[in-house]
């Protein structure tokens, strides 16, 4: 149903946020309305077109009335099929808000946010899947949309940090280094996800001992991990400076739960304390990587929250992974849909462009091709932003109704990083 905005009454939205709080509600109730006890109220979400939501509300016996929703950056705009208008919040509007609150005093409306989404003439949108069954109503992106921007995104832009001067590669006889390091130990990148509900920590490095194939080319199994530094004498020179620097990493991996997981984890990393113990380890990956680069014996080890690091490491947690030492440069792809632009990210090794693997690793970037061949990057901001677009599955998609609002982060990626057109 189409509803005239000037019959709509409008209640702010806490800062920042979608959120209507009980209080709010209660600052614009006509003091003549009464919540009676024990009142049946029931409420139903009817439809979803248009960008409104539109409620039924049944109070005790009476007949159930329609009140609509529509959800702005300016606040939530309340209107019925009664009295309100812009200038009075009615009782039925009221009573329907009211019984919408959850247990904490508040509704966040955020759900409902879909500016422009829609088609103004048939109230339907070819980009969204509204569907409104026995267990509510759920709105989603239909397939092929991933990650559609809305003016009310926060668009991450790192401060640029200046390249590291990576330690130069050690080009050495590979017989000669596999015949000194193929000695039963190996290294692997303990990796957690960041934005899993399960991210406790930050990919840090662990020493592990197993037992290699006759050939001496894989580990046939695993004996254990060493977690803090010792001085075995089997360790090749360029091991036990690995091993050193890996206890360190470890040191600094650990994050709260919670701190920086979930969709805004990002945002969250920049406290302050956790970011610098993010940069030094940035640092410490540029210092051991020339090494590592070099060892026979590397894997992967996705720990799931810590669960899957045990005394004796099980085999089929851990991957072969290879660690390379080309330098991976981000290249963005603006392509012209039809209503909308696609910005994609991809990078380049070697001018070969490459897709990102959506399980990406903090710090480095891997390919859908290859997930297990890793590429370190030569600056802070290059793997801060990469996190963000892993986030967004590598893909961000704008209405071409939300290009101007969007324009700003367009022209900053655009001065910074490579760009192909596509039309």
């Amino acid at each position: 149903m189409l509803v005239n905005s000037q019959n709509f009454f409008r209640l702010p939205f806490e800062e920042n946020s979608f959120k209507l709080t009980f209080n709010t509600l209660n600052d614009h109730k006509h003091p003549d309305f009464v919540v009676k006890k024990r009142q049946r109220i029931s409420n139903r979400k009817i439809s979803f077109a248009n960008e409104i939501l539109t409620v039924g509300i049944t109070i005790g016996d009476d007949d159930e009335r329609e009140v609509y929703l529509k959800v702005t950056l300016e606040g939530l705009l309340v209107s019925d099929n009664e009295d309100t208008t812009d200038k009075f919040l009615g009782y039925f509007a009221y009573m329907a808000l009211n019984n919408l609150m959850s247990i904490y005093d508040y509704q966040d409306y955020s759900k409902y946010y879909w500016p422009d989404f829609f088609d103004a003439e048939t109230g339907n949108s070819k980009y969204l899947e509204i569907i409104n069954d026995r267990q509510g109503l759920d709105i989603f992106l239909k397939p092929g949309f991933d990650n559609f921007y809305k003016p009310s995104d926060e668009l991450f832009i790192p401060e640029l940090t200046p390249k590291i001067n990576r330690p130069q590669m050690i080009f050495m006889n590979k017989k000669s280094v596999d015949d000194l390091n193929n000695n039963g130990f190996g290294f692997c990148i303990v990796d957690c996800l960041l934005k899993s509900w399960q991210a406790v920590h930050f990919p840090f490095l662990l020493t592990y001992e197993g037992v290699l194939t006759n050939d001496r080319r894989k580990m046939k199994s695993f004996l254990g991990f060493i977690i803090t530094e010792d001085h075995d004498e089997r360790y090749s020179p360029m091991q036990k400076s690995i091993l050193k620097i890996s206890v360190e990493l470890a040191k600094l991996a650990e994050i709260e739960p919670d701190t920086i997981s979930g969709p805004k984890y990002l945002l969250k990393l920049f406290d302050t304390r956790v970011f610098n113990r993010f940069k030094k380890m940035f640092w410490l990956w540029q210092d051991i990587y020339p090494l590592l680069v070099n060892q026979p014996h590397t894997h992967r080890l996705e720990t799931a929250g810590l669960r899957r690091i045990r005394k004796k490491p099980r085999k089929n947690y851990m991957l072969e992974c290879k660690f390379l030492y080309d330098v991976p440069q981000i290249v963005f792809r603006w392509e012209e849909k039809d209503g909308y632009f696609e910005l994609s990210y991809f990078f380049k090794v070697n001018e070969i462009l490459l897709k990102p693997n959506e399980e990406n690793t903090a710090f480095f970037i891997n390919s859908n091709d290859n997930p297990l061949q890793f590429y370190l990057f030569e600056r802070v901001s290059d793997a801060l932003l990469t996190i963000f677009f892993a986030e967004r599955k590598f893909k961000i998609q704008v209405l071409k109704a939300h290009f101007q609002q969007f324009s700003n982060y367009w022209n900053w990626l655009r001065s910074h990083y490579d760009f192909e057109y596509i039309k």
